[in-house]
Order: C-alpha cells, then structure tokens, then sequence
C-alpha cells in the first residue's frame, strides 16, 4: 500500500513524502544553485588556512535564497559538518536577486585531499530540505 503526503511550499515546489507498507522514504530535496568562494574558477579551497569560506545559496526566478533558514544551514564534503558562523544578503552573481551568502569556518569543513566537492544542505523558513554542491579543487596537497 503507497500513499503520498503533499503540499506546496510558498515557491510552488511540490514536496512530500510516500508512505509504504513496508516503512517511510522521504522525496529528495530540492535542488538550489550555490556557488562556493564566488569569482573564483575554478573553486580552490586551501585546507590548511583558518579564516571564513563563503558559500552562496543563489536565487532564481523560482527558487529565492532568503527564504532559507540560515540555522539549519550546514556546508562540507557530505553536506552535515559546518554551520555558518555568519550570514551575508547581496546579489552575489549580478543578476538582480538578493542572494543568501554563509561564511563557515575553514577547519570546520573537515575538508582532506581527497574532497572533491562541498554540499550545502538545509531547510527553508516552510521546512522544505534543500541541497546544493559544487566540485572544488583542495590547494595544499603536495604529491609524494
């Protein structure tokens, strides 16, 4: 037995969940453009300096960036490691729309060699899941 469970956040995105029979599975979340250390391409981290990373959620004409909760907000390799120490609003890709800028801290991405991309994950102010990644190059990684 499959029922849905639906319903429209305030952009139109259909969001919901399937229930079965034989347990619960969650739809993915919605898919927002980000854009890690923006100008800089192609995007390199240096994993061993301190200082701020800053990631932007960027807005769209359907999806718009300040409309995400910047306390569920959290960046690194799989998406889960650090929190924004601080939040900047600005149009950060020239388009005309208010963008949502995080600055996490560096050591706290937990970022190795072996990281080839960071995701953003977090929720809307609606509770919708949201994630975005992007692929990175990490400096400081010396060939033995």
């Amino acid at each position: 037995m499959l029922a849905r469970i639906m319903r429209n956040d305030a952009f139109g995105w259909l969001v919901g969940a399937a229930l079965a029979s034989s347990g619960f599975a969650a739809f993915q979340a919605m898919q927002v453009p980000i854009d890690v250390k923006p100008g800089d391409t192609p995007t390199t981290i240096e994993r061993d300096r301190g200082g701020h990373l800053p990631v932007a959620i960027l807005s769209t004409a359907q999806f718009d960036a300040l409309t995400v909760d910047p306390t569920t907000v959290r960046v690194g390799p799989t998406g889960t490691e650090a929190e924004p120490a601080r939040t900047v609003q600005g149009d950060v890709n020239g388009d005309d729309r208010v963008d949502l800028q995080v600055l996490v801290r560096v050591p706290d991405l937990q970022i190795t060699c072996a990281t080839k991309v960071i995701k953003l994950t977090g929720k809307t102010m609606s509770g919708t899941d949201i994630e975005g990644s992007e692929a990175v190059t990490v400096d400081g990684c010396g060939v033995f």
